[in-house]
């Protein structure tokens, strides 16, 4: 009534236009659990356990979540668990999340309630992208202003940076 009919059987999907709607983000349920690197160029919604490198535009790690491995994009927001390097422009610890390795950065936010474990340095705008997940060169920061610290309810417990690299906030 309202369409063509279409020659295809039951079951047979739509064909699948060539470019990709970036308004849907892929998305990992919370029952799904994935081994291995993950690349995506739109974004990306984790709500299960990830056993490997996320490379994508924008990630969000959702609550219950939980990611082992190194992730690079454009904008990463977490609420959930991440151990590995982070490479993003922009990276949001939102509470409760729980964070345990190194975060390369242009902004950083951490939330209230977020817990952090590790080094934080500024990136250059250039860098998000040119290293490759995992290499060494992902794991050195470029900029001179890689600092190690521990903050104590929202602010430095020294006044300024100290030897720890633990951060709970």
């Amino acid at each position: 009534m309202f369409s063509k009919t279409s020659n295809a059987g039951p079951g047979a999907s739509a064909p699948r236009s060539k470019s990709v709607d970036s308004s849907i983000p892929s998305l990992i349920s919370g029952d799904l659990s994935i081994v291995g690197t993950l690349t995506s160029t739109g974004d990306t919604q984790v709500d299960g356990t990830v056993e490997g490198n996320l490379v994508g535009r924008a990630i969000t790690i959702g609550r219950n979540a939980s990611v082992q491995g190194d992730l690079v994009c454009e904008t990463l927001v977490v609420y959930g668990a991440v151990a590995g390097t982070i490479r993003a422009k922009d990276v949001a610890l939102k509470q409760p999340s729980k964070v345990s390795g190194d975060i390369y950065h242009e902004s950083l936010s951490i939330e209230p309630g977020a817990r952090f474990t590790g080094k934080v340095a500024r990136l250059e705008d250039a860098d998000v992208k040119k290293a490759p997940v995992s290499s060494p060169d992902a794991r050195r920061s470029t900029a001179a202003t890689e600092k190690s610290f521990t903050v104590v309810g929202g602010k430095d417990s020294a006044g300024g940076a100290s030897e720890s690299t633990t951060a709970a906030v």
